[in-house]
């Protein structure tokens, strides 16, 4: 986890390396160095999260 409040430049460092737009809340899951999903804000939700690492398993 990375408080964007008190590591703002490696929440930027992390968004540039791993290709995703920064945005705040964010959640950005990584497989082997990769973000293989992202989502932000509203999205952000138990399902979604939940979803995406069951689907992240399989990949």
């Amino acid at each position: 986890m990375v408080k964007v409040i008190e590591s703002r430049s490696l929440s930027l460092a992390l968004a540039d390396e791993l290709g995703v737009r920064h945005a705040s809340p964010q959640v950005i899951l990584i497989k082997r160095g990769k973000a293989i999903w992202h989502t932000s804000h509203y999205k952000i939700t138990d399902a979604s999260i939940t979803t995406a690492i069951a689907n992240g398993e399989k990949a």
